[in-house]
């Protein structure tokens, strides 16, 4: 049959799309083949130095012997750390634990801090996969005892160094309810932007983009619209230090971290110009096609995105923007299984409970707030495991609230801690 003027569109269609296929098959393709390649290059890097260290005794209590172990325990950290393997981790704090009091008794100052340093990012790693979180405490000490070192390792960035414990203090204190261990967490994070060098970029951005984190939670603990607003103007000073084609990791974090502080200074003040402009940088970060920010997107922005499409829906009644909130933490409660992340868990099973109360006081219907009942009461029984004080007392009102409130907008919003990648 000859093809009709009417049918040359169609052919045309087809072709395109069979071609739109056909590249975003090369495209995924291509993805999984650099993930293959650096998770090859990894495996070869350890073991390559797990054949270096055993070729010498720690009977020598030689410098070769301490450096060829922190060689593997940085390798094994990093490695563990991106594709979670508590065995590795664990592996790491055992060679570092043997390996540090060798490194202070030859005087060897500079690995010593390093060993130290990534000492702090283990115990971190493996403590946010623990239900009680105890080992952030061990964390906590670590980095301090790093502070402490003098003179000052230049291989590390001393102000970035500073705002990981408060970071930690920051999500203890947000669990303990305990306000003066946040603020000493912010206080941390204000010190170490003042030695910043704004030269380094990846040194100016990790400083702001973590006293941004920090102020947000500290400011909605205290419901202080001054604090969200100190910490947006830091976001957006993170945000714009560092471009996505040089490091994405930090390019998506920093604007994490400013979306989380929009939203929540939006949410604050029933602001939907705020929550839309928040929206908007988390959006930003899903419309890159730079395969190297594929993964990271896919995994640290569902929940801060979720959260807020809950606030702007419950604000405005937008029954769509609820679904849609539903859809983001199915994936990030994926994420959060197959990474074992505990508590990150346990947040999204409350914003799920929030989405779907919402949902139902607004379009009245009860399978809705049973559900919803149904994920508090899975979220308590993970906060009461962990310890989690503010958190249980949130989600027992929150509970509490399902019967009485008539509206979406009367029942109490949830704070959540975003989900935080070691780096």
């Amino acid at each position: 049959m000859e093809p009709t003027v009417e049918t040359w569109p169609l052919i045309a269609a087809l072709l395109l799309t069979a071609a739109m296929g056909g590249a975003l098959w090369l495209f995924h393709r291509q993805v999984a083949r650099d993930k293959q390649d650096a998770d090859n290059r990894v495996a070869r890097a350890l073991a390559s130095a797990r054949k270096a260290a055993g070729k010498l005794s720690k009977a020598e209590g030689s410098r070769r012997w301490a450096r060829a172990q922190l060689q593997l325990a940085m390798l094994l950290t990093r490695a563990g750390g991106h594709e979670y393997d508590g065995n590795q981790l664990g592996e790491a704090l055992e060679i570092l634990a043997a390996t540090i009091p060798v490194l202070e008794a030859k005087g060897m100052t500079g690995e010593r801090a390093t060993a130290l340093y990534y000492r702090g990012r283990a115990e971190w790693e493996i403590a946010m996969r623990e239900p009680d979180g105890a080992r952030l405490e061990a964390a906590v000490e670590t980095f301090r005892h790093l502070l402490e070192h003098r003179p000052w390792p230049r291989h590390l960035l001393h102000s970035v160094v500073m705002t990981l414990p408060a970071v930690i203090l920051v999500d203890l204190g947000q669990r303990r309810d305990d306000r003066a261990m946040i603020e000493e967490g912010v206080a941390l994070c204000r010190e170490a932007v003042t030695v910043a060098r704004r030269r380094i970029a990846v040194e100016w951005c990790i400083a702001y983009r973590n006293l941004c984190h920090c102020l947000t939670i500290l400011g909605h603990h205290a419901g202080d619209s001054g604090l969200l607003e100190e910490a947006v103007a830091a976001g957006r000073e993170a945000a714009g230090a560092i471009r996505p084609a040089k490091d994405p990791g930090q390019w998506i974090i920093s604007h994490i971290c400013l979306g989380h502080a929009l939203c929540t200074l939006g949410e604050l003040g029933g602001d939907a110009g705020k929550l839309q402009e928040g929206i908007a940088v988390l959006e930003e970060i899903r419309r890159s096609n730079d395969p190297a920010m594929e993964h990271e997107s896919r995994m640290l922005v569902a929940q801060p995105l979720a959260g807020a499409l809950i606030a702007i829906g419950r604000l405005t009644g937008n029954r769509v923007a609820l679904r849609r909130a539903r859809q983001e933490l199915i994936v990030a409660q994926k994420v959060f299984d197959r990474s074992g992340r505990y508590f990150a868990r346990a947040e999204a099973e409350r914003m799920t409970g929030l989405a779907l109360a919402s949902l139902g006081a607004i379009e009245k219907d009860p399978a809705a707030r049973r559900e919803a009942e149904a994920r508090y009461r899975a979220a308590l029984e993970l906060f009461s495991a962990a310890g989690a004080i503010r958190q249980v007392d949130e989600t027992e009102a929150a509970l509490r609230a399902l019967d009485d409130a008539p509206a979406a907008d009367g029942l109490p919003g949830l704070p959540f801690t975003p989900f935080y990648v070691v780096r």
